[in-house]
């Protein structure tokens, strides 16, 4: 229309979301077949050769630590969203959506990551940040007050973080301390209750405790095979091929239930009415979380099912109804 060439194609609102124009690959992303050779050029902005040479190096002799780590997350936010990643190699393949899906929920840990891996980072943050759903800000923005974990979360760590022989062993006592007391150990408990059930966790006995407690890192851990030694154990008695497959856990379908058969609940416990009227939460967050997971932006149907929780406990113990 105007006879001009067009330079630069803007995928969104935000100045990063505008790059140059190249007709060959703007052809392939209609067609569904991405754009690998744009994705590796951010890769190549982001990080020169001499550091990926640095980095191959610490990776092949394992001396990656957490340091390393954290030039590496900062490397990564260079390249912009996972999600937009995940688009660029995708295309419109039959993995995309799944693919969005994934890599959105792995840019909410690394934003997690970033607010963590900052001036005061310690083992104790970066344990914090790895259980938390949300960033502190983020909670301080959802409660309406500024919200510190440090004194109240994070203060038990104190001791044996001074104490612990290294990264790993930190982080296997504060899961001993919170994430397998206050919640495997407590859902096991309900659920085995529930029918008059005893159970009994061998792994917990103390001898074995003591005895795991004690083992070298490089016993627990080969590179990127965990359990290591506990997998030798057991390969003595089960093949291996019945052992190496992915693992899988208890997740419930959260996202599929809360926009389909479970979706009434959303609008029953987390309106705009009952959330000012209550005061707990800033409904100014609710209301990003809710349209930013159903509009398919922000994979954070976590979140939205303990905001729930917490409504409905407080209907049904507190006395508050609408």
């Amino acid at each position: 229309v105007t006879g001009k060439t067009i330079k630069f194609v803007g995928l969104g609102e935000k100045l990063d979301k505008f790059e140059p124009f190249h007709p060959d690959r703007m052809a392939d992303r209609i067609l569904g077949m991405g754009d690998v050779v744009g994705l590796v050029e951010r890769a190549q902005e982001a990080m020169n050769e001499e550091d990926a040479q640095q980095l191959e190096e610490k990776l092949r002799k394992a001396t990656f630590d957490l340091e390393d780590f954290r030039k590496q997350i900062r490397t990564l936010r260079k390249m912009g969203p996972l999600r937009d990643a995940a688009v660029s190699l995708a295309g419109a393949t039959p993995i995309k959506q799944l693919l969005e899906k994934q890599m959105g929920s792995l840019d909410l840990k690394l934003k997690k990551l970033r607010s963590t891996l900052g001036n005061n980072f310690s083992m104790s943050n970066y344990f914090w940040a790895g259980r938390s759903l949300w960033t502190d800000s983020e909670i301080g923005g959802l409660l309406g007050w500024d919200f510190d974990p440090s004194t109240k979360f994070m203060a038990p760590f104190a001791d044996f973080e001074s104490d612990a022989r290294g990264f790993v062993d930190f982080m296997r006592a504060a899961d001993y301390k919170t994430y397998l007391a206050d919640d495997l150990l407590v859902k096991v408990d309900r659920a085995s209750m529930a029918v008059s059930l005893e159970s009994r966790d061998p792994f917990l006995d103390h001898r074995v405790a003591e005895f795991a407690a004690r083992l070298p890192v490089d016993l627990l851990m080969r590179g990127r095979d965990t359990k290591y030694l506990l997998k030798r154990v057991l390969y003595r008695y089960v093949p291996k091929e019945l052992m190496e497959r992915p693992k899988r856990g208890f997740a419930i379908p959260l996202d599929v239930w809360l926009k389909s058969e479970l979706k009434h609940l959303l609008t029953d416990y987390l309106n705009e009415s009952r959330i000012k009227e209550e005061g707990t939460f800033d409904w100014t967050m609710v209301k990003r979380e809710l349209d930013g997971f159903l509009e398919g932006r922000i994979p954070n149907s976590t979140r939205l099912w303990l905001l729930l929780e917490y409504e409905m406990w407080r209907d049904r113990w507190l006395g508050q109804t609408h």
